[in-house]
């Protein structure tokens, strides 16, 4: 009993981790004073996501990034799963 609610606890805090990566996200990419340079040919910033086991966190990771973030530094965004 105590393992399981210890890993729910670890489970919310890695995923409030997660939360708060990715409101952060944007404004550390903004940062980048050459960035303009980082578009792809559509003139869009080509955010991966790249996954070792779990598809459906990297999927959820993009879902909401797609969701949320629709312009870093007025270039629009791409998201991609990658295994």
């Amino acid at each position: 009993m105590l393992w399981q609610a210890a890993n729910g606890f670890c489970a919310d805090f890695k995923s409030h981790q997660l939360q708060l990566g990715i409101k952060m996200f944007p404004a550390l990419v903004g940062g980048n004073l050459d960035l303009s340079s980082q578009k792809n040919k559509e003139g869009a910033l080509s955010l991966l996501i790249v996954y070792e086991q779990n598809r459906d966190i990297a999927e959820q990771m993009a879902h909401t990034l797609d969701t949320t973030v629709k312009i870093i530094d007025k270039f629009p965004i791409q998201v991609v799963v990658c295994p």
